[in-house]
C-alpha cells in the first residue's frame, strides 16, 4: 500500500519557490550556486517520488506532463539547443546553458508531479508564491521606510533591492506577484486580510516605482490598463467592478501621488519625469546599448537563420559586432530580448518552440477567460513577456523558475464551461 505522505509533498513542493533566495555566501557565481541547490533539490525529489508512489500512476502522469503543448515547447528548445551546439564555436558552454535549462524543466515535472498527490494544489502554489512575496517585500520594505522616515529615500537605490541582485529583477519579481495578491483579495476573505492585501499591493508598487525600472513602468501601465478593460468590458457584477476600481485607484496614488511626495522629499526624479524617459531614443545610454545588442542578434539571426550560432555562445560571438561600442571593459553578456537570443543562439525552430510555450499558454488563458484564476496568469504572462523583451530572465533563475511555477498552474486548472 502506498502512503500518503501530503505534509512531506507540500514541504517539497515549497523549495522550489526558495532557492532562488537562498544564501550563496558572498560566492561571485550567484547564479550557479542556485542552479547547484536546484540540482540537489532534483534527486532528493526524484528519489522521493520513486520510492513513496504508485509507480504506474507516476509514469502515467509523466506521460500526460510531455504531451502538453507547453512541455513539448520546453523540449523543443531542449533538443534544438543540443543541435544548435554542433555549431557553437564554444561546445562547453553550449552544454554547461544546456544543463541548466535542463534542470529548470526537470523541476518544472517535480512540481507538477508533486502537486498531482496533494490536495487544492492550486491554492497552495499561490500561498507559497504569497509565503515569497511576504519574504521579498518585507526585507526591501524595511530600508525604504527607515529612509522615509529620515527623508533620505533615493530613486534607483541599492538598498531596496531586497533578496535579489540588482533593481530590475527585483522590479519584475515584484510584479510578478500581483496576480498572487488579486487571487487572495478575490477569494472573498475577511475583511481585514483583504485590506491587508491591498496594503501590500499598494506598497508593492510604491517599491517599483522607487526602484526606478523603467521596463517596470510598461508592465504597471499595462496592468492598468487591464484593469480598466476588466472593469468595462468583463465584469458584470457591481461589488466587482467596485473591488477592480479601488484596486486601479489606490495603484495610482501609490505609483503617483505618493511617490512625487517622496521623490521631492529627497530631490529626486519623480515617477512622471522617469517615466518620460521612456523612449527610443539612442542618445539614451541604456537604450543605444539594447539597440545594438538587439543589431548583433538580428545579424546573427540572418546569417545562421536555420541553426543558429549555439546555445550560450552569445555571450561570445557578439563582441565581434559590438566591439567598437564596448565601454569601460564591459563586454555584453545577454541580448537583452529573450526572444532574439534564443532566435540567435537555436536558430528558428527553436525560436518557434519558445514562442509555442506563450502561444499555448495564451490559448489556454482565452479558452477559459471567463475563470478569474486565468485572467490572473495573463497578467503574470504580460509582466514576463515585458520582461523578455527588455531583459533576460531566461538567465535569471530567480525569473525563469517563476515563469514555470506560474505555468505549472495552467496544468493543474480545469477547464470549465462558460455557464458552469
Amino acid at each position: 500500500m502506498v502512503r500518503n505522505f501530503e505534509s512531506f509533498d507540500k514541504g517539497l513542493l515549497l523549495i522550489p519557490f526558495l532557492i532562488i533566495i537562498v544564501p550563496t555566501f558572498n560566492s561571485i557565481d550567484r547564479i550557479g550556486d542556485q542552479y547547484f541547490y536546484l540540482s540537489i533539490y532534483l534527486f532528493c525529489s526524484f528519489l522521493w517520488i520513486l520510492t513513496t508512489k504508485n509507480i504506474d500512476r507516476i509514469f502515467d502522469l509523466w506521460k500526460s506532463f510531455v504531451k502538453n503543448p507547453i512541455a513539448i515547447g520546453y523540449m523543443g528548445i531542449l533538443f534544438f539547443g543540443l543541435v544548435s551546439s554542433m555549431f557553437a564555436e564554444n561546445k562547453k558552454e553550449s552544454f554547461v546553458i544546456l544543463s541548466q535549462l535542463g534542470t529548470v524543466f526537470l523541476t518544472f515535472l517535480v512540481v507538477f508531479t508533486l502537486s498531482k498527490s496533494i490536495s487544492n494544489p492550486i491554492e497552495y502554489i499561490f500561498k507559497c508564491f504569497y509565503f515569497l512575496l511576504l519574504l521579498e517585500i518585507s526585507i526591501s520594505l524595511i530600508p525604504l521606510y527607515i529612509d522615509i522616515d529620515l527623508g533620505q529615500v533615493a530613486t534607483r537605490s541599492q538598498r531596496y533591492i531586497g533578496l535579489m541582485s540588482n533593481i530590475n529583477i527585483t522590479a519584475f519579481s515584484l510584479l510578478y506577484k500581483v496576480p498572487v495578491l488579486l487571487y487572495f483579495i478575490n477569494k472573498k476573505p475577511s475583511l481585514l486580510f483583504r485590506g491587508f492585501n491591498y496594503f501590500l499591493l499598494f506598497n508593492l508598487i510604491l517599491l517599483i516605482t522607487i526602484i526606478g525600472s523603467r521596463a517596470s513602468y510598461i508592465g504597471v501601465f499595462i496592468f492598468g490598463l487591464f484593469l480598466v478593460y476588466r472593469i468595462v468590458f468583463i465584469e458584470k457584477k457591481q461589488k466587482q467592478k467596485k473591488r477592480i476600481s479601488f484596486t486601479l485607484l489606490g495603484i495610482m496614488i501609490s505609483s503617483i501621488l505618493f511617490n512625487i511626495f517622496i521623490s521631492n522629499q529627497s530631490d529626486n526624479t519623480n515617477f512622471v519625469d522617469r517615466t518620460a524617459q521612456i523612449s527610443v531614443d539612442r542618445t539614451d545610454g541604456s537604450i543605444n546599448q539594447r539597440l545594438t545588442y538587439y543589431s548583433a542578434s538580428y545579424s546573427f539571426i540572418v546569417e545562421n537563420f536555420f541553426f543558429g550560432i549555439g546555445l550560450g555562445n552569445w555571450k561570445l560571438r557578439s563582441i565581434e559586432k559590438v566591439k567598437n561600442n564596448i565601454d569601460a571593459y564591459i563586454i555584453p553578456y545577454y541580448s537583452h530580448n529573450d526572444f532574439l537570443q534564443i532566435f540567435s543562439e537555436i536558430g528558428f525552430f527553436g525560436f518557434l518552440s519558445y514562442l509555442s510555450i506563450y502561444i499555448s499558454a495564451l490559448l489556454s488563458i482565452f479558452k477559459n477567460w471567463r475563470m478569474e484564476v486565468y485572467s490572473y496568469l495573463f497578467v503574470f504572462i504580460i509582466f514576463y513577456s515585458i520582461d523578455s523583451m527588455l531583459n533576460f530572465p531566461m538567465g535569471r533563475l530567480a525569473s525563469h523558475l517563476q515563469f514555470t511555477l506560474y505555468l505549472s498552474l495552467l496544468f493543474l486548472l480545469k477547464p470549465k464551461k462558460a455557464n458552469g
